[in-house]
């Protein structure tokens, strides 16, 4: 495995009566009782957070506003009961105007692994309730006792019922994950290089979707990536990649990108049920800085695979990157494809992906 490039380091007494003190003492009480009665709605993530991979060292603590996750290992698996217990509706798992940190004082790379779980008030499992972000998501690696930081860490989400970047959001990461297919521990992976198993989902009519006025930040030295995987997909805000993104409209799908030429192989198992896959409205914004050179490869890949009929992809808005920073060097390609599997960063027109109809690979983008 690759390790990911780092960036340098930056950069009069007042008299109260007896009467008086009784009844401050009791306002204090009062107020004492109330702030440990409360949930914990002024945290960041409003869920309880397991550690259930990596605990070793590991912790959770929220504040006001906060919630920080300090990782001990390379690998970190974390299951989420969201607070609302309620039966159907959006999830509001994080509040606007809150941060939540994932960092570590001890390794300079990491990835880790948000499963969140919804349940009802009997505690059985939900699939059909979307999770809303309003609020930032960052990641890092801290330098103890200096006060230095810089962003690092890839951050992976998923959850059945769909994901939803409201216009509040933003994350700041090393790389970014947003699934409804449910992802493999066992595939996780530090750094640039491997591959990530999507192995299906229980709602296969779930769906990302990115709101205007949500930010992703994935640029960290040309080694960053951005994937989103679910029968839905819907990008109408602003993704930044120093690297390659993917948004794959499927229920079930392998990702595999390689740290040498930062290109991706994208084979999907099980199409979408849905007639776009992939909606990138007039408001979405995907690109990211130009390539450095020939050594940095980037590129946009859009897969849309029908599962049992036709599909056609929506593309608006602005797809790609700045300007190249060199007059000989070609810039990041943008892979549009309604039907075919992606093999070393390009079409894959040997086969198509599976399961779909026999010409699927002619429908429309």
């Amino acid at each position: 495995m690759n390790a990911r490039a780092l960036p340098k380091l930056g950069t009069s007494k007042l008299g109260v009566s007896k009467l008086g003190r009784r009844l401050l003492l009791s306002s204090a009480a009062l107020a004492i009782a109330a702030m440990a009665a409360s949930p914990a709605s002024a945290q960041s993530f409003q869920a309880t957070g397991t550690i259930v991979v990596g605990g070793g060292g590991a912790g959770i603590t929220t504040g006001a506003g906060t919630t920080t996750i300090d990782l001990a290992n390379p690998i970190t698996v974390i299951d989420w009961q969201p607070n609302d217990t309620g039966a159907s509706g959006n999830i509001q798992f994080q509040s606007a105007g809150t941060t939540a940190l994932f960092r570590s004082f001890q390794l300079q790379d990491f990835a880790v692994l948000n499963r969140i779980l919804p349940v009802d008030a009997n505690g059985a499992a939900l699939t059909n309730r979307p999770i809303v972000f309003n609020g930032a998501v960052n990641s890092q690696f801290e330098f103890p006792s200096v006060g230095t930081a810089f962003t690092t860490g890839t951050v992976l989400f998923y959850t059945p019922g769909g994901i939803i970047l409201g216009a509040n959001s933003s994350f700041d990461v090393g790389s970014l994950v947003l699934s409804t297919s449910a992802i493999n521990p066992a595939s996780l992976f530090v750094g640039n290089a491997g591959t990530l198993n999507f192995t299906g989902t229980p709602n296969t009519a779930s769906e990302v979707v990115i709101n205007s006025g949500a930010t992703i930040d994935a640029l960290v030295n040309n080694s960053s990536y951005v994937a989103v995987v679910a029968p839905r997909i819907v990008q109408g805000g602003n993704i930044q990649v120093d690297g390659s993104a993917a948004l794959v409209g499927a229920e079930a799908a392998d990702i595999t990108i390689s740290g040498a030429s930062g290109l991706f192989d994208i084979t999907v198992s099980t199409g979408s049920g849905d007639t776009n896959g992939i909606v990138h409205s007039a408001t979405g914004v995907t690109g990211g800085p130009g390539s450095s050179g020939v050594s940095d490869p980037q590129r946009i890949y859009l897969v849309a695979v029908p599962k049992n009929a036709l599909i056609t992809m929506l593309v608006n808005g602005s797809l790609g990157y700045s300007p190249a920073a060199t007059a000989t060097t070609q810039n990041g390609e943008v892979i549009l494809s309604a039907g075919y599997n992606i093999a070393g960063g390009n079409l894959d027109l040997g086969e198509y992906a599976a399961p779909v109809n026999a010409g699927a690979g002619e429908t429309g983008v």
